[in-house]
């Protein structure tokens, strides 16, 4: 799972060492955020990978303008003396298995360097393939971080004007096989689009689970907007049972509701170790639907790796196009690093599910 540290001691750790930096170009004014702070404090990584991915967005004019601000943005901060920003072009934001190739080989490319992984503007197939690619090529944890940039607020998008043009189905345990659906163990991190995960549902809803909203004490707001865009599939979710033909019915055999911390990633550790030890007496599946922020659903990556889940997928609708509305402003930067835990240990905290 992760753990937050806090920026100075990340800045005590690199600051006149050389490291590498992985980031992502993006319409978000939050994308270039830690470029800049590294930059303002005259931490410069050695090495800078930015994807640049081709999504669609609309307006698509201002998309290209603030794509380009964004570029110039990473060029003017990282670009001193010999330290060079290497942008990657011709990504596919939503191929699982090309970017955690890529991921890899960018790891093998810093050979032995520290990392710093900008995840903000990140897509969610991206920080799924991250952990595929430290799978397959690890780096020593303590030489690894993780950095995210919160936005000031979340911007509105009109239902009427999205679509879906593919349901990925992303394996996030070792083994790439899908059996007893009936077992199945959801874990959703809700979002603030509910008709994602009513897509997402549509094509696998498992019988039972935990539904989690995070919840940030300075921005009451978010969990507002989630409880209202989720409201309905939360009110149907609670109401459904795992069948069990041979077995009588168990407390856990039900959806439930948990309110967790966005910092408080125990908790999710914990909620997420019930669910992965219940799978594993029935020989399910866990399914995750991760629409909620971007470091909950890292965390639980990490840690389905970390106790070598085998069944485990992501379910992740694709939309045809984005808004550049979908953010707005810069918020608070954050930085964490990987803690492996043990599937049998339990969490100092809970979150009451």
């Amino acid at each position: 799972m992760l753990v937050a540290i806090s920026r100075d001691r990340l800045l005590e750790n690199i600051s006149g060492k050389p490291y590498c930096l992985v980031a992502v170009v993006s319409f978000e004014q939050r994308g270039p955020a830690w470029a800049s702070f590294l930059s303002s404090n005259e931490a410069l990584p050695e090495k800078a990978f930015i994807f640049d991915y081709e999504t669609i967005a609309e307006p698509e004019d201002e998309d290209a303008e603030l794509r380009a601000r964004c570029r110039s943005t990473f060029t003017r901060t990282l670009d001193r003396r010999h330290k060079t920003t290497h942008f990657l072009s011709g990504i596919n934001a939503f191929a699982a298995n090309s970017l955690a190739e890529q991921i890899g080989q960018l790891i093998k490319e810093c050979n032995g360097l520290p990392v710093l992984i900008d995840i903000s503007c990140m897509t969610r197939v991206h920080l799924l393939a991250i952990v595929a690619g430290l799978r397959a090529r690890p780096t020593p944890e303590a030489e690894l971080y993780f950095c995210y940039t919160a936005p000031e607020a979340y911007g509105f998008q009109r239902a009427d004007r999205v679509a879906w043009r593919d349901v990925l189905f992303i394996p996030a345990g070792k083994r790439r096989m899908f059996k007893r659906e009936g077992f199945s163990r959801g874990i959703i991190l809700a979002g603030h689009d509910g008709e994602r995960l009513s897509v997402a549902l549509q094509e696998l809803e498992p019988a039972s689970g935990t539904m989690i909203y995070s919840r940030n004490n300075d921005r009451p707001d978010f969990l507002r907007k989630a409880r209202e865009a989720n409201g309905i599939v939360e009110r149907r979710l609670l109401g459904l049972r795992m069948p069990r033909a041979n077995k009588p019915e168990e407390v856990s055999d039900d959806w439930k509701c948990a309110f967790v911390d966005v910092r408080d990633f125990e908790a999710l550790s914990s909620i997420l170790r019930k669910q992965v030890q219940m799978a594993l007496r029935d020989d399910g599946p866990i399914v995750i639907f991760p629409f909620g922020p971007k470091p909950m659903s890292l965390s639980i990556a990490l840690s389905l790796r970390d106790w070598d889940v085998s069944e485990a997928w992501a379910v992740y609708p694709v939309p045809e196009r984005f808004s550049v509305t979908y953010s707005q402003g810069v918020a608070e930067l954050y930085v964490y690093r990987h803690e492996k835990t043990v599937l049998g240990e339990s969490a100092t905290s809970s979150a009451g599910n």
